[in-house]
């Protein structure tokens, strides 16, 4: 087994980088009451913390990366590995006008002492373009390595900036993409996806319970279409280069002689957490991460399926033990929201935590908790963020300072404390 493997915590699955990654675990479909989510894991013995400079994430983390690991296992080079990474991103610029590169940090005074990551200068304007390029880059290992191209349409589920970063990705590939979107979408999205030669789906709510674009996904997938998604359950992939925000975040942070107590990261299908939290581990692990912050997870309280997951799980007498009974009974505490209410963060009005299982237990390990935002305290932090840092977030992107704000407002003090936040998109 090689250093790098993807492992279901349900059904206990493994892969390692010298066979290719599944997109789903096998056992899924035999037992779909279990929680079958492969998630990346390093062994990290024997593993050394990068020391390099390169500008470019997917070049300085590599070693770290599945996709890497499977390249390497199959006969490839390092090399090989730059050179498709270095041409792939030329693509990306000529097409969204940047590539991949360290997004910048800023110490500043949000609820207290603060560290923030703005991702909203990254390729497509979001964190959603790390996700997926982890999964472009097993695509084209594949291709590298000599086995069979796997050239069907890529599909996606999107309200937005998935759906964005999708698109230019798969322009930059050369590959045919379905994006099946709500009707509800704005204008400058679905005109930059049609420009970026993306078909465009709209999906209805009917009488199914959950989210109809996610459902027409996974149709489009059992019809043969390929997940070029960022849930975890349907693209396992796309949870490797997620990680690579939290990695360059430990060497920013060590770069300025800083540490953070606490994270507050906004949850729609939690993939985004999920990577940081498995990405704070491997850093922990190799010695570049002092020690892990807490995580405080943040949905929206109009649609907050993770927190309602929480509760559950947290007042069981053994909540590790109750997590592990959870992953192998799914809808016990996660299933989808009942009544969808608007809100302005409406890129983390998800049905459904599709990633909640790793998001619950890193907050367990981290002795964190879950908040839910009221739609004044998103508003409040979006103007905040807005006009304090200049930058022109949505409100989904500053939701993790609206979860500072409402635990400050429920009695929790910060003193002492230096906080981190992910700015994680423009406002469309």
């Amino acid at each position: 087994m090689s250093a790098s493997k993807f492992a279901c915590a349900a059904c206990g699955s493994s892969f390692g980088a010298d066979v290719p990654t599944p997109y789903q675990c096998p056992q899924a479909a035999l037992d779909p009451e279990a929680d079958h989510v492969l998630t990346p894991t390093l062994d990290t013995e024997g593993s050394e913390w990068p020391a390099g400079d390169e500008p470019n994430p997917f070049i300085r983390y590599r070693t770290l990366l599945h996709a890497w690991h499977r390249l390497r296992a199959g006969g490839g080079s390092d090399d090989a590995w730059c050179e498709l990474v270095n041409g792939l991103d030329e693509r990306i610029t000529a097409i969204d006008g940047a590539g991949f590169t360290f997004t910048p940090i800023r110490v500043t005074e949000l609820a207290g002492r603060s560290v923030v990551k703005d991702e909203t200068v990254n390729v497509a304007g979001s964190h959603k373009a790390r996700h997926l390029f982890g999964a472009l880059l097993n695509l084209e290992v594949t291709r590298l390595l000599g086995d069979e191209p796997d050239d069907r349409r890529l599909a996606i589920a999107s309200c937005g900036n998935s759906a964005l970063a999708a698109a230019v990705l798969a322009r930059a590939s050369d590959r045919q993409l379905d994006v099946y979107i709500t009707p509800k979408a704005g204008h400058v999205v679905l005109n930059r996806l049609r420009d970026l030669g993306a078909a465009v789906h709209f999906q209805r709510r009917g009488d199914e319970p959950g989210d109809p674009c996610y459902h027409a996904f996974q149709r489009a997938v059992q019809e043969g279409g390929l997940p070029f998604s960022v849930q975890g359950p349907d693209c396992s992939i796309a949870l490797d280069g997620g990680r690579t925000i939290a990695w360059e975040f430990v060497d920013q942070l060590r770069a300025e002689d800083l540490q953070v107590d606490r994270v507050f990261v906004q949850v729609g299908g939690g993939a985004l957490a999920t990577a940081v939290i498995r990405g704070f581990n491997v850093a922990h692990a190799l010695g570049a991460l002092p020690s892990q912050p807490r995580i405080n997870a943040v949905q929206a309280r109009a649609v907050s399926p993770l927190v309602r997951a929480w509760e559950a799980i947290d007042s069981a007498s053994d909540p590790a033990a109750a997590l592990r009974d959870a992953a192998r009974h799914r809808t016990q505490c996660m299933w989808p929201w009942e009544e969808i209410e608007p809100s302005i963060a409406s890129a983390m009005v998800d049905d459904e935590t599709y990633d909640w299982h790793a998001v619950i237990d890193g907050m367990i390990r981290s002795k964190g908790e879950p908040v839910a935002v009221s739609e004044g305290a998103l508003r409040r932090a979006r103007d905040l963020v807005t006009s304090t840092l200049e930058v022109d977030a949505s409100a989904t992107a500053t939701a993790g300072v609206a979860g500072a704000f409402t635990m400050q407002d429920h009695g929790a003090s910060f003193e002492g404390e230096t906080l981190a936040f992910f700015l994680t998109g423009i406002n469309r």
